[in-house]
């Protein structure tokens, strides 16, 4: 497929589009100037970073990966492995400019073979 994807987390952020994700990624109803809040289709939502899985929000961000600093504009993309409700979620977003709602957008990736090789990562912990 010839992708290049990185790793990212709190304090190392990608660069998507101005947006530095997560430490500019906002939470629902508490969203601070300059980040804007993360949405699942069209809802805001909480979110926290967790390496271990466990989390109070709606979604646990186990992992964050992004071709943005290899791709060109209008070709990134930025994927979060989630757990939510307890089950394995791959969100992804390509979204480049901001909106009215100052949210960014996520949805569940149409890749199956991610999709598929996350659950049976979550199901061998």
């Amino acid at each position: 497929m010839g992708q290049q994807y990185e790793s990212y987390w709190q304090g190392h952020s990608v660069d998507m589009y101005g947006l530095k994700i997560p430490d500019e990624l906002g939470q629902a109803g508490n969203n601070h100037p300059g980040s804007m809040a993360m949405a699942v289709g069209d809802k805001a939502v909480t979110w926290a970073l967790s390496t271990n899985g466990e989390s109070n929000a709606e979604y646990t961000i186990v992992a964050i990966y992004s071709d943005a600093a290899h791709e060109p504009y209008l070709g990134k993309h930025v994927y979060l492995f989630t757990l939510h409700n307890g089950q394995p979620e791959v969100l992804v977003t390509q979204q480049n400019q901001g909106n009215d709602n100052n949210w960014l957008y996520f949805s569940e990736t149409q890749n199956q073979e991610l999709r598929l090789g996350f659950a049976k990562i979550i199901q061998e912990d």
